[in-house]
């Protein structure tokens, strides 16, 4: 991935050349993932985070659903 300097003064180019890895041209893209962690062209990862709360609130909402309406009585 290429990234751009946060300095656009320091942009040396906007536009590459088409790359290619045993004949087949490599893709643009805009984000990528690594590690199993989404990093963005602009170098930030909210989209990750943003990712792993609707996670979270999916797993809470499970839970919930599941365990709900269970008492709160210990059977002893």
């Amino acid at each position: 991935m290429v990234f751009n300097p946060k300095d656009k003064s320091k942009e040396v180019c906007n536009n590459f050349p088409c790359f290619s890895v045993d004949g087949k041209p490599m893709q643009f893209v805009t984000e990528s993932k690594y590690l199993g962690h989404v990093i963005t062209c602009s170098l930030s990862d909210d989209k990750d985070s943003q990712h792993e709360m609707h996670n979270m609130y999916i797993r809470t909402n499970t839970l919930l659903c599941r365990f709900g309406k269970c008492s709160k009585k210990s059977q002893g």
